[in-house]
């Protein structure tokens, strides 16, 4: 029987402490290295190269909850360790031991709750979600 995951309880530890969000995104990729010589014969061929991945955590900015203090200190140029969960469940996550925080933009609009958008990319080695879900 299918299980999917809803979203509605995954969350964002960052540097142990839970983030409140909106959501988040990973892109997880690779490096292309072309190869195209004589021999392919008019076409490109490529390998994969090295691993990445970037994202973005998006969270309403809680006044009780700095996104800026230390922890959890998402501040350009940080270098922070980040567990993603697709719910809120033990072990079913994106382990991300060293993210650099590249940009915070903050969004004010009347009207609406003040956001914050943490975009980062992988320093290093990650983990994504493997196994079965509990």
């Amino acid at each position: 029987m299918s299980r999917f995951f809803t979203g509605s309880t995954g969350k964002v530890v960052c540097e142990g402490q839970t983030l409140k969000v909106k959501g988040w995104e990973i892109d997880p990729g690779s490096d292309l290295q072309e190869n195209t010589h004589s021999g392919t014969a008019g076409y490109k061929t490529f390998n994969a190269g090295n691993l990445g991945l970037t994202g973005t955590i998006t969270m309403e900015w809680d006044a009780e909850d700095n996104p800026v203090d230390d922890p959890p200190n998402l501040v350009p140029g940080a270098d922070v360790a980040l567990e993603l969960y697709l719910e809120d469940q033990a072990g079913f996550m994106w382990d991300i031991p060293s993210a650099l925080i590249r940009n915070t933009p903050v969004a004010v609009r009347n009207g609406a709750n003040v956001t914050i958008t943490a975009n980062f990319v992988s320093n290093g080695s990650w983990t994504p979600p493997v196994g079965d879900f509990p």
